[in-house]
């Protein structure tokens, strides 16, 4: 045999398949640069993978027509076999909006359980059958229309400045609405959200939520009426800041939003800002709420402050049937020695408990985390993202004039 004869050209199709199949696609598409022989041998990777990613490294170099004109016949190649995920990074004109409906459709029809869609000037959806919905940082968007009776989870993180119909979000079983704004308009706005949402039976919010669903306290609850969390069984709440007006926060969300059916509660407080000054004339009013079948509470990052000894004391006169609270310390609460961890304990240990038999358990900042966690455990103000079932809009440099519009009605 020569010594520049190509031996692996000449090994049968078959193997030359089973080669080109075990590459990822945009790999085996450069074969067909090697010869006559190659030039159509990648297809067998397309057409069997159920996988398709064209990201960065596939759009740099093509015009956004030829990424069009590109992408179309490899869905054509595909045929109509399944996907499990499909995801595109692509800057689209108006023109080509079509294309990408066209896209999402046909992916869609395959089954595909995770679209992931990186757009600079928004989006607008046809048919999203999706089972999660994460939308993070997408400024200046106006209008959020969404229509999924299959999505069962819903994320939003950023500024909540637009106008939104959720026509029909009846199975959304969790939600996370975290607020990174104030305002009167987002008061309303963030309001409006959650009574759409009011059936879910796992909730997150944050500090901003909360003020907001109490700053419109006499405008939003006419007449004393209570929208309430019936269907709620685990809540966690995100904090930014430990004050008087934020336990004032949190005592009146569950006056003005009982969740009588709430299992589990979480806390996840601030592990470096405490402030202990006064800024509400109403905080010493606390309401005659009782928490019939709250079981399980974890508290992290607790630094021992009287504010936090102060919210604690809440929960405890009020959870009748509690097995257990778990309290996870921060890091300073023990290095900085302002409370010994011997010290915090006696000091929850004094704390009245209408349930007798509740449990008080303290963990260090290094000890083994083994107790239950959040369903929501990503927090996105930490900029971090899970993978999932999940369709991500993320958008730092997103247009002016955006709607989102998800429509996921179907047969």
């Amino acid at each position: 045999m020569g010594r520049g004869e190509d031996r692996i050209s000449n090994l049968a199709n078959e193997i030359l398949h089973s080669i080109l199949c075990l590459m990822p696609l945009k790999y085996a598409i450069r074969t067909s640069t090697l010869s006559k022989r190659w030039r159509h041998l990648w297809q067998i990777n397309l057409i069997s993978s159920t996988s398709l990613q064209f990201g960065e490294d596939f759009s740099c170099n093509q015009s956004p027509k030829q990424f069009v004109a590109t992408l179309d016949r490899y869905l054509q190649l595909h045929g109509d076999r399944n996907l499990d995920k499909f995801g595109i990074l692509f800057s689209p004109f108006d023109v080509f909006f079509p294309n990408l409906e066209n896209w999402v459709a046909t992916v869609l029809a395959k089954g595909v359980k995770d679209l992931e869609i990186d757009l600079s000037q928004g989006f607008v959806g046809v048919e999203l059958k999706l089972q999660k919905l994460v939308i993070v940082d997408c400024f200046n968007v106006f209008v959020i229309e969404i229509s999924a009776p299959k999505l069962e989870s819903f994320v939003y993180y950023g500024c909540i400045s637009f106008w939104h119909d959720f026509g029909n979000v009846s199975k959304v079983n969790d939600a996370y609405i975290c607020a990174d704004t104030g305002g009167e308009v987002f008061a309303v706005q963030f309001f409006t959200i959650l009574s759409d949402l009011s059936h879910v039976k796992v909730l997150t919010i944050c500090s901003m939520g909360l003020m907001h669903l109490i700053s419109g306290e006499h405008e939003y609850y006419e007449d004393n009426l209570l929208l309430g969390l019936h269907n709620l069984q685990e809540l966690q709440l995100v904090l930014d800041s430990i004050n008087e007006e934020q336990i004032y926060c949190i005592v009146s969300f569950f006056r003005l939003w009982p969740s009588p059916f709430l299992e589990k509660l979480f806390l996840q407080l601030t592990s470096n800002y405490y402030n202990e000054s006064i800024s509400w004339s109403a905080q010493e009013m606390i309401p005659d709420i009782v928490f019939p079948n709250l079981k399980f509470i974890k508290i992290t990052n607790f630094g021992g402050s009287s504010l936090e000894l102060k919210l604690v004391k809440f929960f405890l006169e009020r959870a009748i049937v509690l097995d257990s609270i778990y309290i996870l310390l921060n890091q300073s609460s023990i290095s900085n020695n302002s409370l010994s961890r011997r010290i915090i304990q006696g000091q929850l240990s004094v704390l009245p408990k209408a349930s007798k038999d509740a449990l008080i358990v303290i963990c260090g900042p290094l000890d083994c985390d083994c107790t239950i966690n959040p369903t929501h455990t990503t927090l996105y103000h930490e900029e971090n993202r899970r993978n999932g079932t999940t369709m991500h809009l993320d958008d730092d440099d997103i247009m002016s004039r955006e709607n989102i519009l998800l429509d996921q009605e179907f047969l």
